[in-house]
């Protein structure tokens, strides 16, 4: 028989050994999205658009957003990996592989909705079931993200995830912006878009440059079904 004082040593030591189980059981993955994913000038392999209908810069899209929308930027033609003007800040410090992107490449002043795919994969765990998310989102734009500021209209916000909107807008194309948003409920498993709404606002040139970080952690799931009761009835002795 075991002194009453080891079998409490022993319980607990297998109790941490339980719960470690069920925490190394749990997956944290980064997923990293970034405009102009090839060397300029190319279009991009992975990022489609839809344009803005009416030519115009002050007011491009002239209502908010709808599904139909979206669905149009991801079966759009695929965004242009751009060559910066010598007024952009060439790269970003939060991602020096993203490059600018445009409709096309000589950068047409012209609001454009852009559209990134990815896929949230939980190596086949059933149900699906993700415990937490975070976006970390850098960008510099020509000229924003978002109707914002001086430039109002119908869709403030410039990033949205699965059609929801994210609080991120504004930036400009000499100062790195950056920001991090909780998107727990708005990720799903399976496939993702993100979206990239930049606003041409002084009828020149437009482009953006941006990088997603993405992190999640699958929920955690204890890899044995052991019990209290077990545990006491091994070592009841």
């Amino acid at each position: 028989m075991f002194p009453c004082s080891n079998r409490r040593a022993i319980i607990l030591g297998l109790t941490a050994a339980w719960l470690l189980a069920g925490t190394l059981d749990s997956g944290a993955t980064t997923i990293v999205l970034r405009s102009g994913n090839i060397a300029p000038p190319a279009q991009d392999p992975t990022i489609t658009f839809l344009v803005e209908p009416n030519n115009s810069c002050t007011t491009p899209f002239p209502a908010p957003f709808t599904p139909a929308d979206f669905a149009a930027a991801d079966a759009g033609p695929p965004a242009w990996s751009v060559t910066p003007i010598s007024e952009w800040t060439p790269s970003l410090q939060c991602d020096p592989a993203a490059n600018w992107i445009s409709i096309d490449q000589n950068r047409s002043q012209r609001s454009a909705l852009y559209s990134i795919p990815f896929t949230v994969n939980l190596d086949g765990a059933d149900p699906c079931c993700i415990q937490y998310a975070q976006i970390y989102f850098c960008w510099m734009a020509d000229d924003l993200l978002g109707d914002s500021g001086s430039f109002p209209g119908p869709n403030p916000l410039g990033v949205y995830l699965n059609g929801v909107g994210l609080p991120i807008a504004g930036g400009g194309y000499t100062t790195e912006q950056g920001i991090i948003v909780d998107i727990t409920t708005l990720i799903r498993c399976g496939e993702n878009r993100l979206y990239v709404y930049d606003r041409d606002a002084g009828c020149g040139v437009a482009g953006a440059i941006f990088s997603a970080t993405i992190d999640f952690t699958e929920c955690v799931t204890p890899t044995k079904q052991t019990t209290w009761g077990r545990v006491r009835a091994t070592y009841h002795r």
